[in-house]
């Protein structure tokens, strides 16, 4: 999230920057052993309430700062105003880690990135019709 905080300019850009640059940089054991976070996510959270708990912040924190960098963008004019900042924050969330964890199962370095990448790509329809005219040319 600390790269989010750091761009002043298009959040959108910025969340693509940070999607593909994972995508980009891939390790063997990313692949293999997954999300940490979501490992123990999966694993625990049903055994213990607090633990679930603390894990669930981290998500939350993530969902926060993804949502408020989407909030930037409407204020800015980068990002629709009829976009529900929370509800695209989850989704992103939980694209990225069903993503991580699918290519964990299929032990795929290609199904991974192609998540990354279509999930970048999905964000440029969260730009204003006219921003996307203005790219366009």
């Amino acid at each position: 999230m600390g790269l989010l905080d750091q761009h002043t300019g298009d959040p959108l850009t910025a969340l693509q920057g940070v999607l593909r640059a994972r995508a980009a940089s891939l390790t063997a054991d990313e692949i293999e052993l997954g999300c940490p976070l979501n490992n123990l996510a999966q694993e625990m959270s049903p055994l213990d309430e607090r633990f679930r708990r603390l894990v669930d912040a981290t998500f939350d924190d993530w969902r926060k700062g993804f949502a408020q960098a989407l909030e930037r963008g409407q204020a800015d004019g980068t990002v629709r105003q009829d976009v529900d900042a929370r509800k695209v924050a989850a989704f992103l969330v939980a694209a990225a880690e069903g993503s991580y964890g699918l290519a964990k199962s299929a032990n795929s370095r290609t199904m991974l990135r192609s998540n990354l990448e279509t999930l970048a790509t999905y964000l440029d329809s969260l730009r204003p019709a006219s921003m996307v005219a203005r790219q366009s040319r």
